[in-house]
């Protein structure tokens, strides 16, 4: 049991589908792979459950309120296993739980391999979600010897909205051990570190370490998706991706794009955060195209997404602009200009321009209207501090605010000294920075403790542990 990816890929083709004591089937089901992938947000051809984590791509577990019956995939390629490591992509967005709710995400077991939905013996290790005060949680369980059980309620890790990486590592012994890793080390969903040099040193601890006397216990049979414990108040739809597991060292995070850049911190933060909040699917199924300019179809997308959350669905385009490319950025579009960011690049007739590129100048109006609603007006410049932009300039007003919120601090590309470039166009790596400044992420400082992390929020990218 090197590594399970492939043999997991295999037998998640055939999801579990329990079924009533009459035998008619039950309303909650799971459908792996999960294969409604949106226009421009293609599977991956090669490995279509794996292979993208916020692409649809994956396992969708969809829950009926009143409906308590299980719906999971089973992994029966482990065999007696006394270390077993295991890593996959949660995103909960779309389920809907009352505070107490819990149900297990999911759940090694001792037991034979059975015959599913029959009893797998006990649950050496569980993941088990709850809500409390209207936030979801994650708790992690080790059976121990003689039927005992240890967990991290006292402190359970937060589910932020998006997808969230989650791995464990187990072992048996005297003593045993389960860490629990969540984004790869903060427990809290939120990257509390600077990806650098020190990311290394930062990335050996576990956020949740569980310890105890666990010898005789051995892991023969895994399960996710709704494994068990079901509340009847649960409802909604959740998606499950990535799964990898091996008997022992990091499974890591599957990086989504190729081309992200490692070696610039904050793009790669940025980027790789847009990324896990379904913010951007990239320009290909492995590339993000950071360096490429930016247009304004791709442009709408972003914003629209930013401004009300990656689960939204704008309506259809109403036919305002008489120039849409005619691909699923339409409605996009036609909400930039319903959400007053923008009237488009001319009128009679009316358009949009969508291949134009997207200046930095313009750049400025469009986050500031999707921030703060579509008729917001900025203060007026009174001291202009860039060399290239004085208050007299149509868009200064905005571009000062841009700074005033910390968004940017100008660009040295368009000649010395303090300079914005208004004129320059902005490439998507960018672009990704910017959208994370404005939106606000909290990243663990102090001045952000008051943050709630919303739909809106980026989520810091999955570095994973080094351990």
């Amino acid at each position: 049991m090197t590594n399970l990816r492939t043999a997991w890929t295999r037998l998640a083709l055939a999801a579990v589908l329990a079924t009533a004591a009459s035998g008619a089937a039950l309303a909650n089901s799971i459908a792996v792979p999960n294969g409604n992938a949106q226009p421009g947000n293609p599977c991956g051809a090669g490995n279509t459950n794996s292979h993208r984590y916020s692409q649809n791509c994956g396992a969708l577990v969809t829950i009926t309120a009143a409906d308590t019956t299980s719906a999971y995939v089973q992994d029966n390629s482990p065999a007696a296993e006394q270390n077993y490591r295991a890593r996959m992509y949660v995103n909960l967005q779309k389920l809907t739980m009352s505070d107490g709710d819990k149900f297990d995400l999911f759940a090694a077991y001792d037991g034979a391999d059975p015959t599913p939905p029959a009893a797998a013996g006990n649950a050496v290790i569980r993941l088990e979600v709850t809500q409390a005060g209207g936030i979801k949680q994650l708790i992690a369980h080790m059976r121990t010897e003689g039927g005992g059980d240890i967990d991290n309620s006292a402190s359970p890790a937060e589910l932020v909205p998006g997808y969230r990486d989650i791995e464990i590592n187990w072992s048996s012994g005297n003593p045993g051990k389960l860490d629990l890793f969540l984004d790869g080390y903060a427990c809290d969903g939120v990257d509390h570190r600077a990806h650098g040099a020190s990311q290394a040193a930062a990335g050996t601890a576990a956020c949740t370490s569980l310890s105890g006397d666990n010898h005789n216990e051995r892991v023969n049979v895994v399960r996710w998706g709704a494994v068990a414990g079901l509340e009847g108040s649960t409802f909604g739809s959740f998606k499950m991706d990535d799964f990898g597991s091996q008997r022992s060292g990091k499974v890591g995070p599957a990086f989504p794009f190729t081309d992200n850049p490692t070696s610039s911190a904050n793009n790669f933060k940025a980027i790789t955060g847009l990324y896990a909040a379904g913010v951007t699917s990239g320009n290909t199924v492995t590339t993000y195209g950071g360096a490429n300019s930016i247009i304004r179809s791709q442009m709408a997308v972003f914003m629209v997404r930013s401004k009300h959350g990656s689960d939204f669905t704008p309506p259809a385009a109403s036919g305002f602009f008489t120039d849409l490319p005619g691909d699923f950025t339409n409605p996009f579009i036609d909400q930039m200009r319903v959400d007053g960011i923008t009237n488009g690049c001319a009128s009679s007739p009316n358009r949009y321009c969508p291949g134009g590129t997207v200046s930095r100048r313009q750049m400025a109006v469009f986050l500031l209207k999707a921030e703060h609603g579509g008729t917001y007006v900025p203060p007026p410049c009174s001291t202009a501090t860039f060399l290239d932009v004085a208050c007299g300039d149509q868009f200064a007003d905005y571009i000062y605010q841009l700074k005033n919120e910390g968004v940017t601090l100008g660009s040295t590309a368009c000649g010395a000294g303090s300079r914005y470039c208004p004129n320059d166009s902005v490439t998507r790596a960018q672009m990704a920075l910017f959208i994370v400044r404005t939106f606000a992420c909290p990243n663990g400082a102090s001045d952000d403790s008051t943050l709630v992390p919303t739909n809106r929020c980026m989520p810091a990218p999955i570095d994973g542990p080094t351990n």
